[in-house]
Order: structure tokens, then sequence, then C-alpha cells
């Protein structure tokens, strides 16, 4: 970012004495371009503003699901019917193509049938095309699997309890993400 350009400029300056005005010599004097270096700031306020709102909205989202996980760690258990079970291939960020496995999967709560399709907390698209399938593979239709299920919510389960790896990653980059995006803020408030 540049610094402004002081404009000289040169300023009279007059001290009245006792009946006589004496008239001082001209002093140069550093204008900065404010108007220009207002606006700068402003834009800069309102982006820094926006990085820390996408931050901390992502950071509150997986810390909700970072704190699902290691609740569903104590849920009680029971067993699951595999009903479908597909990948799905979508885009992701820069043009990435991931697969995502996904199940359906019937379950019992207290006399009442349900229908999931968590398999773990967090995203578990994966980049390999195999992984995805070889995770599809192993949810074959009616296989039989436990699943954790909240008891207040009994709508709500999953069959991987706790954290894993991929979500422990989202978190840690949330944090540092939001982390920077407040310090340029700070720098942007500073500014004004």
């Amino acid at each position: 970012m540049r610094a402004a350009t002081p404009i000289a400029a040169t300023q009279a300056s007059t001290v009245a004495t006792a009946g006589s005005t004496v008239v001082a010599a001209a002093t140069p004097v550093a204008i900065e371009n404010r108007p220009r270096n207002r606006r700068r700031a402003i834009v800069e306020l309102l982006f820094s503003i926006l990085l820390t709102g996408f931050g901390a909205f992502g950071l509150a989202n997986h810390l909700r699901e970072l704190a699902r996980a290691f609740a569903s760690c104590r849920w009680p258990t029971g067993e699951a019917v595999v009903l479908s079970s597909a990948m799905h291939e979508r885009r992701a960020s820069r043009g990435r193509t991931m697969f995502e496995p996904t199940i359906q999967f019937r379950y019992m709560f207290r006399d009442i049938e349900y229908l999931g399709h968590r398999l773990a907390f967090g995203d578990v698209a994966v980049r390999s095309r195999a992984d995805a399938e070889s995770v599809v593979a192993r949810f074959s239709v009616g296989s039989l699997w436990s699943v954790s299920i909240c008891e207040r919510r009994p709508e709500l389960s999953v069959i991987h309890a706790g954290p894993t790896g991929p979500l422990w990653f989202a978190v840690s980059f949330f944090v540092v993400y939001t982390g920077f995006a407040i310090a340029f803020l700070v720098e942007a408030v500073k500014k004004l």
C-alpha cells in the first residue's frame, strides 16, 4: 500500500501585538490527501469486516460440529441397517473434484424408526475416487452397523462417533484464518 504524498502548501501566520499586526514569514505545511486516504481506510475496514465475518461463521459451524463429535462419544448406541450407499462427485474450490460417500440407514430409538445419513461429523469428501468407492463398498445395502444416537434429538445420529482428522483440520484452519482476519480488522480500525 502506498503512503499518501504530502502536498506542500504555505501558510502565513499573523501575530497580533499591542495595536499592530506583524505578518510572519510563510512556513511550509504538509497537507495529506485526506479524502482519498479516508475512503481507502473505509474500504479496508469493510473488507476486513467481511473477512472476519466469513471466518467467524466458518469457525462457529466447525466448533459446533466438533462439540457434537465429542458429545457423540457418550450417546447411546443402536443398530442401523444400511438402506442405500452411493458416491457423489462435486466440484470443490479451485475446480478440484471431490468424491463424497453418502449413505442412508434406518435405526430404532425408543420404539420409533428414524432415518440417518451421517457417517461422521465434518466433511467426509475425499479427493480420490478409489477411497470414496472403498467407503461405499464397506456400507453395502442391508449391512448392520452400530450407530450413536442423540437422546435429546433422536433424529441426530452418526455411525463413526467422535472427531475426525478432517474436522480437526477444518477447525484449525478457521482458527488461523479468523485470527488473521481479526488482525487485519484491528489494523483497518487504526487507520480511521
